[in-house]
This record gives structure tokens, sequence and C-alpha cells, in this order.
């Protein structure tokens, strides 16, 4: 028994869409700004800052350093290799170590990122954290590529 090609469903490519491309991409940027722009109105006070903390969240500067090294490391061999993401270990270390292991070793260590984190070398001697808004950025950036 053959089956009908009107049974095939799925999406194999962007062809494949059951509605126009540009009307995907004009609601993937809608979903992003609208979400940043409730987040932004809705959430006035940090709920962070007033938690008991169990371990110190201060950062060394052997941690800046070894944060640094880390994302150089990720980073740098493709940029400057053509090696594809099937046999690169980027993707791994950022999808399954930075999404998965860090929250979780988070429940058990404490705030490990914190620790660790590269963007702590780009620091403001005033005060003033100008780092929200450059890794808001990213963050902006990486939920595009994952949304579209």
């Amino acid at each position: 028994m053959k089956i009908s090609p009107l049974f095939n469903h799925g999406i194999i490519n962007v062809g494949d869409l059951p509605i126009p491309f540009d009307m995907v991409l004009n609601s993937a940027v809608l979903v992003v700004v609208v979400t940043f722009v409730f987040l932004k109105i809705s959430w006035k006070e940090s709920i962070l800052t007033s938690q008991e903390t169990l371990f110190s969240t201060k950062q060394s500067l052997s941690g800046k350093v070894f944060g640094f090294i880390i994302i150089v490391l990720l980073t740098v061999p493709g940029l400057i290799n053509n090696e594809p993401a099937k046999t690169s270990i980027t993707p791994l270390v950022l999808w399954i170590f930075l999404w998965i292991a860090v929250p979780v070793l988070g429940l058990i260590f404490g705030d490990l990122y914190a620790k660790f984190n590269p963007l702590a070398l780009i620091v403001n001697r005033e005060g003033i954290s100008h780092n929200v808004y450059f890794a808001s950025f990213l963050f902006l950036c990486l939920t595009w590529f994952e949304l579209v």
C-alpha cells in the first residue's frame, strides 16, 4: 500500500513553512522585543538582592582570567578555522554545560557562574555597571539566532 503525499507532514526547510517566511521573521522580532519590554516594565525590584547567600560570590582575578581563557578557547577556533558545528566542541559546552550543568551545580555549590564570569573583566571603576547592557545585547542576539 502506497501512502499518498498528502499525508506527509513535517517541516524540513524554510520553503516547507505553512506561513510566509517574512511573517515568521516579523513574528520572531515581535516576540523577542515584546518579551524584553514586558520584563523591563514588570520587573521593578530585584528578587535576587534580598536573598541570603550561603557561599561567597566574590570573584577573584584568577576566576575572571580562567573564564576568559575558556571563552577564548571556545570561540577563537571557530573564528579562524572552518570547522563544522557537528565536530566542534563549542556547541556541546555551551548547550550542555552552561545551560544544564551550571544551574544544577549552582543548586549544590552556589552561584558558580559569578565566580568565573568573563564579562567581569569589563568593569567600570565608577561603580556603575554597563555590563548589563552588553550582556543584554548578547542575550538578545542569542535569542534571535535561536528563534530564527
